[in-house]
């Protein structure tokens, strides 16, 4: 697959930020709308990425920005349920149908969609269901797809108070799984990496892969690494806080 222009709706998000790097270290271009610039001001600085300010719900602008691509990465989604384009209907479904249709007019063969781990019409959450409906529609739709379903996603701008906020917010999900149930959370940058290992492999094509860590944690563990987190954090930032003898200032 001969490929040199990308467009990454939803780059400017956690996953997206780590995935554009990768994608501009390895000399792609690489197109980010997005509807506030300011949310992709870290992205600016990488020469080969072109922030465009668009917003993707919109069909035609969608389309604007597809064009002249050789392919595109989907990776936006959302945690909770809204009206309108930024609800579990809107960013889910009816975008992958946009970006479908975009692909299409522009022949754009090659996407790539995340997804969620345990995604599927029959699943037990509304998010779960409408990340499975659109898995559905991008692999139906006549193009080289490739479907990323990753566990929980941490990284180093983000820390493990954060991956178990993430958790939390799944509590639709959690709520119907035992204390004993295990989590795989995966590293954003393993996650970036393979998107861009697929992207140039035919053979990932009309496939979907399950991306999780190497460790296995149940709710209890999360929970009680949490406590130690909070725990350590609230120790430094005493540590931090104390005032000098002398002068009174916080230390520095």
């Amino acid at each position: 697959m001969q490929i040199t222009e990308i467009c990454v709706i939803g780059g400017s998000g956690f996953v997206g930020r780590h995935l554009c790097r990768q994608l501009a270290a390895k000399g792609y271009r690489v197109r980010v709308p997005t509807r506030d610039r300011e949310r992709a001001k870290a992205l600016t600085v990488l020469p080969t990425v072109d922030v465009l300010v668009a917003d993707v719900h919109d069909p035609a602008a969608l389309a604007a920005v597809v064009k002249g691509c050789d392919a595109v990465i989907n990776l936006v989604g959302v945690l909770h349920d809204a009206r309108g384009p930024h609800g579990f209907g809107g960013a889910h479904i009816e975008l992958a149908r946009h970006i479908v249709a975009a692909c299409r007019a522009a022949n754009v063969r090659r996407l790539l969609q995340m997804s969620a781990l345990a995604a599927a019409s029959g699943a037990p959450s509304a998010y779960l269901r409408s990340k499975g409906e659109a898995e559905r529609i991008v692999l139906n739709a006549g193009l080289d797809v490739t479907v990323f379903r990753p566990s929980v996603i941490f990284g180093p701008d983000d820390n493990f108070l954060n991956l178990f906020a993430g958790l939390a917010s799944m509590l639709p999900v959690l709520a119907l799984a035992s204390p004993g149930a295990r989590f795989q959370p995966v590293y954003v940058d393993d996650v970036a990496a393979a998107f861009v290992h697929a992207l140039t492999e035919p053979g990932t094509c009309g496939r979907s892969y399950d991306l999780c860590g190497p460790r296995c944690y149940t709710l209890r563990e999360l929970r009680e690494a949490r406590t130690e987190h909070q725990r350590q954090d609230g120790r430094a930032k005493q540590v931090q806080a104390q005032p000098r003898p002398d002068t009174g200032a916080d230390t520095p």
